[in-house]
């Protein structure tokens, strides 16, 4: 049976028309969740989305929704729902717009991995320059991040997800792309953020820390298979695009290349953690001791 997608929408119709255009026709049954608005103008907004949904000629055979607003929690209970019923699941906000082939590709993948507990979810975006990857020449790598822009996961690894009672953030040990002094502190203190109940919302912290915890990697393709359209005043987190985020979506060729080594390409993560993730340490220590020289000014 195909792997279900699951539509994570809030109150960008215009994005998600873009985002469901690829994905009609396709013979994976797709489901969608909408988080509730927190206000008159977002309970217009997504009525457009439900309008957009239904115009459609996409299938959608149910939707979760809530009675009051869940923050971007509302994608990890979508997870929760599908997983339900299904062991695994494809997952694609309404800001990302990914190509068939990671469909495809996820898929293949989610069945190679399916008993290998190395592996912790599948993603369709490639930030890594080819020069900067161990070996372009394979279809795929592995890195310990994960990347939540269009991805795919199974139920035997979700449902090991950490509660938070059970987190312990000070014996964390965090990869080796993640692991000079600064770096950790900047991790840890968005985990932190999480455990305290601060940033309630942010369920990829859950998913990091349970990531870290059990070392798990993501399977990530060579050639990037979507692109976030989101860059914009409504996007959640991200409102100025990064001058590392794809511009376009390539395609994979022909034949699949596997590796058959599942191990973290140190390369590629060394090349991430500094660019994406902004935890090189020289970065992280001119940014604390810019504000130190604010804080002293003031």
């Amino acid at each position: 049976m195909s792997v279900p997608i699951l539509l994570a929408c809030f109150v960008r119709p215009e994005k998600l028309a873009q985002v469901i255009k690829p994905l009609i026709g396709v013979k994976n049954p797709i489901y969608a969740v909408i988080d509730a608005p927190r206000d008159h103008r977002e309970s217009l907004r997504i009525a457009e989305v439900r309008k957009v949904l239904s115009d459609s000629d996409l299938v959608v055979r149910d939707i979760l929704t809530f009675p009051k607003n869940q923050g971007t929690n509302s994608v990890a209970m979508g997870v929760d729902w599908i997983l339900q019923d299904f062991e695994s699941v494809i997952v694609i906000e309404e800001d990302i717009l990914v190509s068939t082939q990671f469909i495809e590709f996820a898929e293949v993948m989610l069945e190679k991995y399916s008993t290998d507990y190395r592996v912790g979810s599948i993603t369709s975006m490639n930030l890594v320059p080819k020069d900067q990857m161990t070996a372009p020449e394979f279809t795929y790598r592995f890195s310990c991040y994960f990347y939540a822009w269009g991805w795919a996961t199974w139920k035997d690894r979700w449902s090991q997800m950490i509660p938070l009672d059970e987190w312990n953030i000070d014996s964390l040990r965090t990869p080796i792309t993640a692991r000079n002094r600064l770096a950790q502190e900047r991790w840890k203190s968005g985990m932190r953020e999480v455990h305290s109940g601060r940033s309630p919302g942010l369920w990829d912290y859950r998913w990091i820390y349970t990531y870290w915890v059990k070392k798990w990697l993501t399977v990530v393709p060579n050639t990037n298979l979507a692109i976030n359209i989101g860059f914009d005043n409504e996007a959640t987190h991200t409102r100025q695009k990064p001058s590392w985020a794809p511009k376009e979506i390539e395609c994979l060729p022909e034949a699949l290349i596997p590796t058959n080594i599942v191990k973290q390409d140190l390369k590629a993560d060394k090349w991430s953690a500094r660019f994406v993730h902004n935890t090189f340490w020289l970065t992280l220590l001119k940014t604390k001791l810019k504000k130190l020289v604010l804080k002293w000014v003031n």
